[in-house]
């Protein structure tokens, strides 16, 4: 699978993901909305990449 987004914006999703994933590892370190945050631009990230990466194979 190959990703149709840029490498900047590719490596750049890719920090963001394991950035709301480090807060979603400990949601008690956190407010709740900071944790709702994160957990809402993970499945945006996700999505992101999947779709980019159908994109890619298109």
């Amino acid at each position: 699978m190959t990703c149709a987004l840029p490498d900047d914006q590719e490596k750049l999703c890719h920090d963001l993901e394991l950035c709301a994933e480090g807060v979603l590892a400990e949601p008690d370190s956190y407010s709740s909305d900071t944790v709702d945050y994160a957990r809402r631009c993970l499945q945006c990230i996700r999505r992101l990449l999947t779709d980019s990466a159908d994109a890619g194979d298109s």
